[in-house]
């Protein structure tokens, strides 16, 4: 009889912290992996939350170690938002709890891992790490994008300006670009340029929406 109680209140108990759990769904707007508690140090976070059992102006957010800093929260329609600042990689613990303003009730507790976010590099529309491609291949790419390699940070950083140079015969040529597109003038230097030649993506020039502008390195790719 002891046994059958204790395994029903673990049930009870179980139960208790799931819902406490499951009340909210919480991930970083600048993690394309949405179910990935995931945290990019020296970069931009917002910690995003939505719940259909609590109303969000009803709690308040907690950082429960020290290697995690919270800003003020903002509620829009139905999402919470806030900036949030890790200072740990790895295992370290980053947890955040979601607390009941009125009774300080733990409504449930988020545990991020932290990881660095790797140089940005320059792609060519969807040719994901190619030194080498065909003629056609990068005719059918429209635009510059700035990729993170090996990570899941996304937030949008867009190409302002680059050089293209290709080789025309024996000559080197270039074509000064404005913006992120693949643009008709360099799309017809790719189709002159000599088969085994390499063009060059140069002096590529990028910016985000809250950052400096920023030089990436050179982008080289041999036709064939």
């Amino acid at each position: 009889m002891k046994t059958i109680y204790f395994i029903i209140c673990s049930l009870i108990i179980t139960s208790s912290i799931c819902a406490q759990t499951d009340q909210f769904l919480v991930w970083n707007k600048w993690c394309s992996k949405k179910d990935t508690l995931l945290l990019f140090t020296k970069s931009y976070n917002e910690i995003q939350i939505v719940s259909n059992v609590v109303d969000l102006n009803n709690i308040m957010l907690k950082p429960m170690d020290k290697t995690l800093k919270l800003g003020k929260p903002e509620i829009k329609k139905d999402t919470l938002t806030v900036l949030a600042m890790p200072y740990a990689n790895g295992d370290k613990k980053m947890r955040m709890g979601i607390l009941d303003k009125k009774t300080k009730k733990n409504l449930g507790t988020y545990a991020f891992t932290g990881e660095e976010v790797p140089e940005p590099e320059a792609q060519v529309g969807k040719l994901k790490g190619i030194s080498e491609t065909t003629k056609d291949s990068i005719m059918r790419q429209n635009s510059l994008k700035v990729v993170f390699p090996n990570s899941y940070y996304c937030y949008p950083y867009k190409i302002k300006s680059y050089l293209f140079k290709f080789k025309n015969g024996d000559k080197d040529d270039s074509v000064s670009v404005n913006g992120y597109m693949v643009t008709k003038e360099v799309i017809k230097d790719i189709f002159i340029a000599k088969e085994k030649s390499t063009i060059k993506f140069t002096n590529i020039k990028a910016s985000c929406q809250d950052c400096t502008e920023r030089e990436l390195n050179d982008l080289s790719i041999k036709l064939r």
